[in-house]
């Protein structure tokens, strides 16, 4: 009776510590990414791991490395097995540095979307040669037709939201528009680091429609992609080329030169007549 009742002790202590422990283990990911100048990727920049609490990085570098250099790999970088808190939108920054010139990255960790799925950093592009805090924001509005038979939506209206980061809620206020371009693209520059939604409308043919994208601005380049799946459009038919005719002739007029050789031999049969 003893020996069971130790067992039943030892069974409650492991189904009271257990699940504690489970809850208190440190979730990780790893960050990688590369460093450009331009077109360049840069080996041999320092890039370094910084905290970031919401509005503000971490005055020392919590871990340091340096981008590869080499036929392979050129300007590649990672830090692996770095802790998260899964309820912050952004954990770190990351800054590069090279030759006096800096750039700078939010670490953007993306929850796992299904079981048997972990949670991971979305990888991190630098650019020495842009401006770092901001983003260049470019886009895509098409049509709901499937597949490669998608159209760019000219005239489209783009709005852009702030979220909050905590919750993801819509902010009010606009804080950038655009209107797309023939091909159904847009740009925007200098849009700053954070949660963003596009609310993009478009009217045809008097109907009205919209779409809405939620997007994460953590660096210095962004690209949304807005699929209006209620507009389909009809796929162009190209123009055929028109063929030249086999009898266009000289100067583009039908038989001439059968003319000009009618003219040629009157002449001749009159030229040996006289003689």
């Amino acid at each position: 009776m003893k020996r069971i009742g130790l067992i039943v002790l030892a069974m409650v202590a492991i189904a009271f510590f257990v699940p504690a422990g489970m809850a208190q283990s440190t979730q990780v990911v790893n960050i990688n990414g590369y460093v450009y100048s331009g077109a360049l990727p840069m080996g041999g920049a320092k890039v370094q791991l910084y905290s970031w609490d919401g509005k503000n990085m971490g005055n020392s570098p919590m871990k340091t490395v340096t981008t590869k250099d080499g036929s392979t790999g050129t300007g590649s970088f990672s830090f692996t097995n770095v802790p998260y808190d899964s309820s912050k939108t952004f954990n770190y920054v990351v800054k590069a540095e090279l030759n006096d010139r800096t750039a700078y990255a939010l670490v953007h960790i993306v929850p796992a979307q299904k079981a048997g799925e972990a949670a991971k950093a979305e990888a991190i592009v630098l650019d020495l040669a842009m401006d770092s805090w901001v983003t260049d924001l470019t886009g895509t509005v098409q049509s709901g037709n499937l597949l490669d038979r998608a159209i760019g939506v000219q005239g489209a209206n783009v709005t852009i939201y702030e979220r909050n980061q905590t919750d993801g809620t819509v902010l009010p206020g606009v804080k950038a528009t655009a209107v797309t371009d023939m091909n159904g693209k847009i740009e925007i520059k200098n849009l700053p680091y954070g949660l963003y939604q596009a609310v993009v409308t478009a009217s045809v043919s008097g109907k009205n429609y919209q779409e809405k994208v939620d997007f994460t601005a953590y660096q210095q380049e962004t690209h949304i992609n807005a699929i209006m799946s209620q507009l389909m459009l009809a796929t162009p038919t190209p123009t055929p080329t028109p063929k030249p005719s086999g009898s266009g002739g000289l100067f583009g007029i039908p038989g001439f030169e059968a003319v000009l050789a009618l003219v040629a031999l009157s002449g001749t049969a009159l030229f040996l007549r006289k003689r």
